[in-house]
């Protein structure tokens, strides 16, 4: 394994244990997005980002510095008292467009504000000192670059608002002497021929690994 892709586990794993209650980190290939879960808890998911290999920081034979960045995506909820999908119905009642931008508006405020409290939470915990390490023997030159937040994204009656940090740091990774183990083979015989005398038989043999 990269040891990139180890300092990703490790910030995953840093997370989840500080997470008490205030926010929830899924993995990315499970992650669910249903807005009455979000309205809980924050949702974090950490994935690799990016890396570079660049040839003036490296040896021809290794190691390999290798620059990776690491995205942590945060999103959250907020409930509205009026179904949203009022301002995008035609022949809604001037009354009832005036409440719904009202509710918006309380949720907007609402949303942002918990995004933010989640944004700051996992800044705090990425860059204290003791957490410099992130699995590795060495202090880890790791950064958050840039946090960026989109717009409120109105569902029924349910606001959703999306932020990510990207977080930057060096490692250097060594190519092994491990070499791969071929699998066995079983041969499977298909009989294409009824067994008649002096007829020879006749058959297909498959290789499949296990």
């Amino acid at each position: 394994m990269l040891a990139a892709f180890a300092v990703k586990g490790a910030l995953v794993d840093l997370l989840t244990r500080a997470a008490e209650g205030r926010y929830r980190v899924e993995d990315i290939r499970k992650r669910k997005t249903d807005a009455g879960d979000l309205l809980e808890r924050p949702l974090v998911t950490v994935y690799f980002d990016s890396g570079n290999f660049p040839k003036n920081r490296s040896g021809s034979r290794g190691p390999y510095t290798q620059e990776a960045t690491i995205r942590i995506d945060i999103l959250t909820a907020a409930k509205t008292t009026v179904d949203l999908s009022v301002l995008q119905n035609p022949e809604a009642a001037p009354e009832q467009i005036t409440a719904a931008l009202a509710a918006t508006m309380d949720a907007y405020a609402i949303v942002d504000a918990k995004a933010e409290e989640t944004a700051a939470i996992l800044f705090d915990l990425i860059m204290r000192p003791q957490n410099s390490k992130l699995g590795t023997d060495n202090e880890l030159d790791r950064w958050i670059t840039s946090y960026n937040k989109g717009r409120p994204q109105p569902t029924g009656s349910i606001v959703i608002l999306a932020g990510y940090f990207t977080m930057t740091f060096d490692t250097v990774e060594y190519t092994s002497e491990e070499t791969g183990t071929p699998g066995s083979v079983i041969s499977h015989r298909i009989d294409l021929t009824s067994d008649t005398e002096n007829v020879p038989e006749e058959g297909v043999t498959v290789g499949k690994p296990f």
